[in-house]
């Protein structure tokens, strides 16, 4: 079993069992600092689970998102990051809204396509993804500094700027168009989990 999964299964359970007890608001206000690890069904938490440091309000909370893995699709090798801004507007104890600005990267050193030839090409590719982000979720502190998050609905959407260098075979403009794009990209998900520690 992954690691994804079992967390989204602990977390889970204990969401069911102890989130109704949690004097969410109230720790908010007096504590200063939450650490979490984050993980869940989204195209840039499966494989990547960043860590976020986050500075709790009683209304507003204020964060940085910061994460980089490798992970293989495919029989090849990527490197996934994530990095960004957001901010969770509480307009009750626990139930918040994201927003978030977000830069997430995809980049492989052996990424393959076919030129007009049909013959090999390898590039180096690297896919820098600018994202708005908004969610719609709770946030769970308890008194001994647990935290427990869950981004329900995480809807984002953004512009993908692909560079691609050749490292083997004939490039051509064929295999360039295939290796190097600009396009609009969607970056939504479900059930973004986030286990940390609030003080």
């Amino acid at each position: 079993m992954t690691l994804c999964k079992k967390l989204i299964i602990a977390v889970s359970t204990l969401f069911l069992a102890t989130a109704a007890f949690a004097d969410s608001k109230g720790n908010r206000k007096s504590n200063m600092l939450l650490i979490g690890k984050t993980a869940g069904i989204h195209p840039f938490y499966i494989l990547n689970q960043p860590y976020r440091f986050e500075l709790p309000g009683e209304s507003w909370s204020f964060g940085l998102e910061y994460g980089s893995s490798t992970a293989s699709i495919l029989s090849k090798s990527f490197t996934l990051s994530n990095q960004g801004l957001y901010a969770r507007w509480f307009p009750g104890n626990s139930f918040n809204i994201l927003m978030g600005y977000f830069q997430r990267g995809i980049a492989s050193d052996a990424w393959t396509t076919t030129n007009a030839s049909l013959e090999t090409v390898t590039y180096k590719v690297d896919t820098k993804i600018t994202d708005l982000g908004l969610a719609i979720g709770n946030q769970w502190i308890f008194d001994f500094g647990l935290t427990l998050g869950a981004d329900w609905l995480m809807l984002g959407s953004g512009s993908a700027t692909t560079t691609a260098t050749v490292t083997s075979g004939t490039e051509d403009t064929t295999s360039k168009a295939k290796a190097s794009s600009n396009t609009k990209v969607s970056t939504s998900g479900v059930v973004v989990f986030t286990l940390g520690l609030s003080f």
